[in-house]
């Protein structure tokens, strides 16, 4: 079979998996945005669709607080006798545990565990659930782990320091696994950047002493002198139906030299057993692979030539995933899975009706605890291009249009505005503690739609923009460096783009009308609103 990697493009990291049956799901970490931690299915490891997220309620965390890179943290995913459980990390908050009884509908409230440390995982063995994080109270690294009732999050016993990695740094992700006569510890060290790696370790008591494998690193890419994946690690084993294992994990692609505006992506990387060790088939990530097994599928779909969605195929064992065609119904009112918001929303800036989407401006504030009138999608792959369509008549101070979104400190606006009275199409960029307004075309029709193009590529963000009935105009090509993760400093995310709305007089209305109620301060602000009529995303 071939396949090619990343299995889940774009702005995913952190990945965990289990398996129901021929069903795997699968969770990624998705920081200061809402909703939180994105859930994806798959009937074969390679195609993946995502079905919903965990967090979808407001008041289940309190997105205030979450800062750049801050927020939900590393989730796990396992399946208990038909109760699927998710644990994550909560930035400033500690770590929790939500469940359901149906993977398609609402998850509970978090119940909060007393550990320590980051990156949660459960271990269900028996009748037993076991819980383990990475911890430093004891002045060095270690796993650590105890007895819990997952329901309530109370532990059952003291915590126990079970192992101390390899002496890699940054001991993290830890996960354990009851596989045969052994347990097994699968964890990342070396830091989530080019040094990252995996490593493990074995006992026959889930408590201990574990004993290092002769193999590790079992999966890194920091010797790779191809340089197209790096970062690999954060991984999670999975076995298939027909007895392959495989790891789920983390890894960048290299599009600016080392850098990328994509941030860290899912990856599948096939498992071998070396002498009761599971080590990653030569030891690294690949972007495209080639191996002499058939993954996920029942003898009665192999034996009829058929994909596990029941498809035939026309090339024997081909599985070309990643596919991605993003064009949401402005008719329904429900969101597609597949929008971010920057923390909970207000959602009374949003309105889906008459086939269209209608933003109201905001504050112009992307730092916490701001709600901004903004929401986007996480850019697809390298190669992509995103349009949409929409009309606005902005007053003095208000503007609206597309956002390519980092952090509060990188981003580039590509917007209708009206300033000085004059309405004008602008592209700006926020570069830190510098703001550059790289181009301006004044607009002689206030009322006609305005469709903006975004093409991406290894060469930049080519944006290019028209009126109704008008020639297609360049608004130039714009570097994609300063969207790259690396740029920004502790960067765990990656690129969104979107559409925005904000207004820049809402905060002195604030500070100099602070006697008025806010009920008037929303009347006066949402006097203009900016109607989307179509938004779409592609990979090229």
């Amino acid at each position: 079979m071939k396949y090619q990697n990343p299995i889940i493009r774009g702005f995913h990291p952190d990945p965990s998996i289990c398996r129901v049956g021929s069903d795997y799901y699968l969770v990624t970490s998705t920081f200061e945005y809402f909703p939180g931690i994105a859930l994806f299915h798959s009937r074969d490891l390679v195609n993946w669709k995502q079905i919903g997220n965990c967090i979808t309620r407001p008041g289940q965390l309190d997105y205030a607080k979450f800062k750049d890179s801050g927020g939900v943290w590393a989730p796990t995913i396992r399946c208990y006798k038909g109760r699927f459980y998710v644990t994550a990390a909560i930035d400033g908050m500690g770590n929790m545990i939500m469940h359901t009884d149906d993977i398609n509908g609402e998850w509970s409230a978090p119940v909060w565990t007393d550990f320590g440390g980051i990156d949660p995982s459960i271990c269900f063995d028996g009748d037993e659930a076991y819980y383990c994080t990475n911890d430093f109270t004891n002045g060095h690294e270690a796993i650590v782990l105890a007895k819990i009732d997952p329901d309530t999050g109370v532990r059952k016993e003291e915590r126990r320091e079970i192992w101390n990695g390899t002496g890699g740094g940054w001991l993290e992700s830890p996960h354990v696994y009851h596989i045969g006569d052994y347990y097994y510890i699968l964890a990342a060290e070396g830091g989530t950047n080019y040094t990252h790696m995996e490593t493990a370790a074995r006992s026959k008591n889930i408590y201990g002493p574990y004993e290092n494998c002769p193999y590790n690193p079992v999966l890194t890419n920091r010797n790779d002198t191809t340089k197209q994946i790096q970062c690999a690690g954060h991984a999670d084993l999975i076995d298939d139906e027909n007895g392959n294992w495989w790891m789920v994990h983390l890894g960048t692609r290299s599009v600016l030299k080392s850098k990328t505006p994509l941030g860290r992506e899912t990856f599948l990387t096939p498992v071998e057993w070396k002498k009761g060790w599971p080590v990653a088939v030569n030891r690294r990530a690949k972007l495209e692979n080639e191996l002499d097994r058939i993954v996920c599928r029942t003898k009665e779909e192999n034996a009829q030539n058929k994909n596990a969605y029941g498809q035939i195929e026309t090339e024997r064992n081909i599985h070309i995933g990643n596919s991605f065609n993003f064009k949401p119904n402005f008719s329904i009112s429900s969101w597609e899975p597949q929008w971010l918001w920057l923390r909970e929303p207000d959602i009374t800036l949003y309105e889906r009706k008459s086939n269209a989407l209608i933003l109201h401006p905001s504050a112009f504030d992307f730092k916490a605890p701001a709600q901004p009138c903004f929401v986007g999608i996480c850019q697809p792959d390298i190669d992509c291009h995103f349009q949409t369509t929409f009309t606005f008549e902005p007053k003095d101070g208000e503007e609206g249009g597309m956002l390519l979104y980092l952090s509060s400190n990188f981003y580039y606006r590509i917007c209708k505005r009206k300033q000085k009275g004059k309405t004008q199409l602008a592209v700006i960029r926020k570069l830190d503690d510098v703001e550059v307004t790289d181009y301006v075309k004044e607009l002689e029709s206030t009322e006609s739609p305005i469709t903006i193009y975004i093409n991406a590529s290894a060469a930049g963000y080519h944006i290019t923009w028209k009126t109704e009935d008008e020639a297609l105009e360049d608004a130039g090509t714009y570097s994609l460096r300063f969207l790259c993760t690396e740029i920004e400093n502790r960067c765990f995310t990656g690129t969104i783009i979107g559409i925005y709305a904000a207004d820049h007089t809402i905060i002195q209305r604030k500070t100099s009308e602070q006697d008025k109620k806010q009920e008037t301060l929303k009347t006066q602000r949402r006097s203009s609103s900016m109607t989307i009529t179509n938004f779409e995303a592609s990979i090229c």
